[in-house]
């Protein structure tokens, strides 16, 4: 019998469309479904495809339009191992974006939830020649162009970087900051650890022709009138190490090099207390100088002026003194000036009251003179006249006095003479006359009388030794002869006139006597490129591309 199959094929289908019918859902491999679209897949081939094989159109389009829903758009609970979204832009001619979100709202752009261990986001660019970035954020408003909230003991944001490019580059076009870092926390704000490779921790350049700092810091509430702010310093160095290298003897706190026209340095204190500068060496076997500049050039190589005109009692503009308690010898400050030609003055001193004054005893190997412009021809000579020696410490008064009717006079001296002089010695000599006078009546009450011929003039001078306070309290110090002791003994003051050594004389001083200078500091050269940190990399995380089968 024959048996017409389309009236057969109407109530099949009827029966099969009679619960999705009811309960208005349809399954795809499974009787119950359980939303309007079910698609149960056991198979290995995928469950749903969309091929739009048109010049336009959506491949899918989900559209809730209820406003007040508040579920998502996409729900994928992925509890396979694989990844739970996988795009691949199959077409190497396309510039679009692999994935645009567009949010009109104001919630987040895109927001990923990491429960477990993994990294929260992963950017793998693998073609080297790619010259565009992993990540690019381009942001107009007042808010945060990326926000990284970390709680964890881990890094906030890392970047593992062994390319020739740069790890992080931030172009600032804007007036705003490059970067602002906020800490709330007593602790370190950052950190370079380039302590396996060496190289920069930090360099800024600034192109020719821009005025810039390198770095500020401010500690203060307020700029010209601070009230508050705490003990900081603006920078902080710690250098221990004992070895050599980039010029520097075992490293340095500051080195740089300046090739314009500026200061190298800098510092101004507008503290009302504090000193402007302070270093201090704690080395107790350390011989070199604590201070240590040299000047290639014209100029001097030290200036120190007092510019204050509230000035009360004495200013010392420059003070060096030995302030320890070693007994032996010392010297506050030494002056040295030899040129290959011409004259070198160690020390000149200029002054409305002295020039040079020696608070104490003043000594010297050479000789003492006086020098003035040759009142002959000053503008070709000069005059020197020079100090008188002498193995005793004596005062010298002189003058030319007149005999009266009787042939005496009396000589008046100072009325201090009796307070700083004691053992005086006599000179007369005769004006006029053959007939030498004589001492009538010694010193007596600050005066003397002479003897001689009548109506004559008389040329005296005393001498008398020194017996002022210094010299009562000081004794010592007149004495002719002194014992070389301690560390003098075996020293001269002119060893090379004896055929000694350099270093055997009593004031020797390695860096201006055998021609010996300290080290310089070379300042490291010009950076030319980004120095970047390696350190321990994480374990880089291996993606591997998912190829769907095509399903026919």
């Amino acid at each position: 019998m024959k048996i017409n199959t389309k009236l057969l094929a109407v109530p099949a289908l009827s029966f099969l469309m009679a619960p999705a019918a009811l309960a208005q859902n349809v399954g795809v491999g499974l009787n119950t479904p359980a939303t309007k679209l079910h698609v149960n897949q056991t198979a290995n081939n995928t469950g749903i495809r969309s091929d739009v094989s048109g010049t336009a159109g959506n491949g899918l389009l989900i559209f809730p339009s209820n406003a007040a829903n508040a579920s998502s758009s996409i729900f994928i609970p992925n509890a396979s191992a694989g990844i739970g979204m996988n795009l691949n832009m199959n077409n190497t001619a396309s510039t679009a974006y692999g994935i645009q979100i567009t949010q009109d709202g104001t919630g987040g752009g895109q927001s990923i939830f990491h429960s477990n261990d993994g990294v929260g986001q992963f950017i793998d660019i693998s073609l080297n020649t790619n010259a565009l970035s992993g990540q690019q954020i381009n942001h107009v408003g007042p808010g945060n162009g990326s926000w990284v909230f970390h709680s964890g003991a881990g890094n906030g944001y890392r970047v593992n970087h062994t390319g020739t490019g740069a790890g992080i580059l931030i172009d600032q076009q804007g007036t705003g900051f490059g970067v602002w870092n906020i800490v709330s926390t007593n602790t370190i704000s950052h950190v370079n650890d380039i302590s396996n490779a060496g190289g920069t921790g930090s360099y800024t350049f600034v192109g020719g022709g821009n005025d810039a700092d390198g770095f500020i810091f401010t500690n203060v509430d307020n700029f010209t009138a601070p009230t508050t702010g705490g003990d900081g310093f603006a920078f902080d160095g710690v250098v221990n190490t004992q070895t050599s290298g980039g010029g520097i003897v075992s490293g340095g706190i500051i080195a740089g090099t300046q090739w314009g026209i500026g200061h190298a340095g800098i510092l101004t204190h507008n503290g009302t207390s504090g000193r402007g500068l302070e270093v201090n060496l704690n080395g107790v076997n350390n011989t070199d100088p604590n201070f240590f500049a040299v000047h290639n050039g014209q100029g001097s190589v030290i200036i120190g002026q007092n510019q204050s005109n509230t000035i009360a009692g004495t200013m010392t503009v420059a003070d060096f003194s030995y302030t320890g308690t070693d007994v032996a010898d010392h010297i506050g400050l030494e002056a040295f000036s030899s040129p290959l030609a011409g004259w070198g003055v160690g020390v000149l001193g200029t002054g409305g009251f002295y020039g040079v004054f020696s608070n104490g005893d003043m000594g010297a190997t050479g000789v003492k003179t006086f020098v003035i412009d040759h009142p002959e021809d000053p503008a070709n000579k000069m005059l020197k006249h020079f100090s008188v020696e002498s193995n005793e410490v004596l005062n010298m008064y002189r003058g030319v006095i007149e005999l009266d009717a009787n042939g005496q006079a009396v000589v008046e001296l100072p009325t201090y003479f009796d307070a700083i002089n004691i053992n005086p010695s006599y000179q007369l000599t005769a004006i006029g006359t053959p007939q030498q006078p004589y001492v009538l009546q010694e010193i007596n009450g600050n005066q003397f009388v002479v003897a001689g011929a009548p109506n004559t003039k008389v040329s005296w001078t005393v001498y008398a030794d020194r017996n002022d306070k210094y010299i009562q309290n000081n004794p010592d110090k007149a004495l002719e002869s002194v014992e070389k002791t301690g560390e003098r003994q075996g020293k001269y003051l002119n060893p090379e006139y004896y055929g000694q050594p350099a270093n055997a004389g009593m004031y020797y001083n390695e860096n201006v006597d055998n021609g010996v200078t300290p080290g310089n500091a070379t300042p490291p050269s010009a950076v030319t490129g980004y120095e970047t940190p390696t350190s321990t990399p994480e374990q880089p995380v291996v993606t591997t591309p998912v190829v769907e089968p095509v399903v026919n």
